[in-house]
């Protein structure tokens, strides 16, 4: 089983995914997350060291990018109003992400459950957020690599904003106007909701959204009591 954490930045993906670690340790449900597995351990013990990272970039990149990577990339480089060191780090990102799931989940076992605080969606989201114009461009992407368990985290506008200004590491977002900051939450709301419409009808994925009346306690619960071998 894959779950995914979806959510606009400080929404608490990465808290809550903790806070579920810690509750899936005390079952006897087998877990692993995508980025301790499959990028930072096979490669190198000192994968923090910047170049390793570089490295591992530089051969996903070799091996994954394909002809329907680079129509993606180049609609996405020409249609968003970021800077060019930031449409390279998301598209980088993207693929990135898309070859470690498509690794990671071609190898995992039936009994295991497979966790990403950022996995193929959200990668596609932190582009797709960015793109100007025709909401509707989403027909024209590859297929996405969906999750079993879709895990949404969709805080009211005035918390996220209010936690992303009180983020030292978020200055994309907390130098922003305020009013270009909301537009951008309500425009990743938007496109969250187009992409949930899509695929609803599917009877392979779950999709569990979560607003501001639910802790990560009650969350977690909900999502473990939802993971089916």
């Amino acid at each position: 089983m894959y779950i995914e954490f979806i959510g606009f930045s400080s929404s608490g993906k990465t808290t809550l995914i903790d806070h579920f670690f810690s509750k899936l340790n005390k079952t006897d449900i087998n877990f692993n997350s995508i980025e301790l597995s499959y990028l930072n351990n096979p490669y190198s013990n000192n994968w923090k060291s910047r170049y390793i990272s570089l490295l591992i970039d530089i051969k996903i990149f070799l091996i994954y990018f394909n002809f329907s990577l680079i129509r993606d990339c180049n609609y996405m480089l020409r249609n968003t109003n970021l800077s060019w060191f930031r449409k390279v780090n998301y598209i980088r990102n993207y693929i990135k992400k898309k070859y470690l799931l498509k690794t990671c989940l071609s190898k995992k076992s039936n009994n295991k459950v497979i966790v990403a605080d950022e996995g193929d969606v959200q990668s596609f989201l932190n582009i797709f957020v960015h793109i100007k114009n025709n909401v509707h461009k989403y027909d024209e992407y590859g297929k996405l690599i969906l999750p079993d368990i879709l895990v949404y985290l969709r805080p009211s506008k005035q918390i996220l904003v209010n936690r992303i200004l009180k983020r030292k590491n978020r200055s994309q977002w907390s130098k922003l106007p305020l009013n270009n900051l909301e537009n951008i939450i309500d425009n990743f709301n938007k496109k969250v909701d187009l992409i949930i419409d899509r695929h609803s009808t599917l009877k392979e994925m779950q999709i569990l959204v979560f607003d501001d009346k639910y802790n990560k306690e009650d969350i977690s619960k909900i999502i473990i009591k939802n993971i089916i071998y």
